[in-house]
């Protein structure tokens, strides 16, 4: 048997904010020793859920660092540590687009904590 050389994870979201719909996908390509994802999203948005006229696309195509849940940048993160997250954006060690295989990003873990 072969082992998996590739991955792919998904999402579908739908969320309302001030009487405008935003529907989206989100696709993840994860390939096997390789420290980066490929993030492809595409978002639609809307003003009325009946309203045809007042739609825009929002595409993006983004290659982001893999990084583990216990990265610097992420227990930065998550103690709330922004001398250490700043030092770490500043040399380059690490980025606002580094994202762990669950696709949280350093903000994400800062939010939810």
């Amino acid at each position: 048997m072969i082992p998996l050389a590739a991955k792919f994870q998904g999402s579908v979201f739908q969320f309302e904010r001030e009487k405008k719909y935003v529907y989206g996908v989100s696709l993840r390509f994860y390939m096997l020793f390789c420290p980066k994802v490929l993030s492809i999203d595409f978002k639609l948005r809307h003003n009325s859920m009946f309203s045809i006229n007042s739609m825009s696309a929002d595409p993006g195509l983004r290659l982001r660092n893999l990084v583990s849940p216990d990265a610097e940048i992420m227990t930065a993160c998550l103690m709330g540590d922004i001398e250490t997250v700043w030092s770490l954006f500043q040399s380059g060690k690490a980025s606002v687009n580094d994202v762990t295989r669950d696709n949280r990003s350093p903000l994400f873990v800062r939010a939810a904590h």
